[in-house]
């Protein structure tokens, strides 16, 4: 909270302010970082927003795309067309 919306921006400051040492607040910064990207994660898991979903679409369009090509591929000569 004191990184993000306060005007303790450096990690001597907070350590300052919490009197903690600098590693323990910058270790703890890490883990809260941490858990907010695993919590956003698994809120959008599922979602046509989620990592997932669009790697999954972008694959099927590759798939797609190869399958075509394979099915009816381009002529190389002009003997072949």
């Amino acid at each position: 909270m004191l990184r993000h919306f306060s005007r303790c921006t450096s990690y001597q400051a907070i350590s300052l302010v919490t009197a903690l040492p600098v590693g323990t607040v910058r270790s703890r910064l890490n883990r809260a970082r941490t858990r907010l990207a695993r919590a956003l994660s698994a809120t959008t898991a599922g979602t046509p927003l989620s990592q997932a979903a669009a790697e999954a679409a972008r694959r099927e369009q590759w798939e797609d795309f190869y399958r075509d090509l394979h099915e009816r591929p381009v002529p190389a000569t002009y003997q072949e067309l």
